[in-house]
């Protein structure tokens, strides 16, 4: 949403921080100074949209490990013993 506001061209409500980049990258802004600061702002947006793409990811993976973790156990759970 923050980058339709900062462009005069539309852009999907659900984008990854890598089409973001491009997209910011195609924004003309030589000689003028509104377009030009536009652009800053969308490329500090996008440092946010990184850190969350990557926390994600991280969140992705402690949950993946979480339920590995689980399904283990009960896997030694349910094996009798000898």
């Amino acid at each position: 949403m923050i980058l339709r506001e900062l462009s005069a061209r539309s852009v999907s409500l659900r984008i990854s921080a890598v089409r973001a980049v491009e997209f910011v990258n195609r924004i003309d802004d030589r000689g003028d100074l509104v377009a030009i600061e536009r652009k800053h702002l969308a490329h500090e947006y996008l440092a946010g949209m990184r850190r969350l793409d990557a926390d994600i990811e991280t969140v992705r993976i402690r949950i993946r490990d979480a339920v590995v973790a689980r399904v283990q156990r009960r896997v030694r759970c349910v094996v009798p013993a000898r």
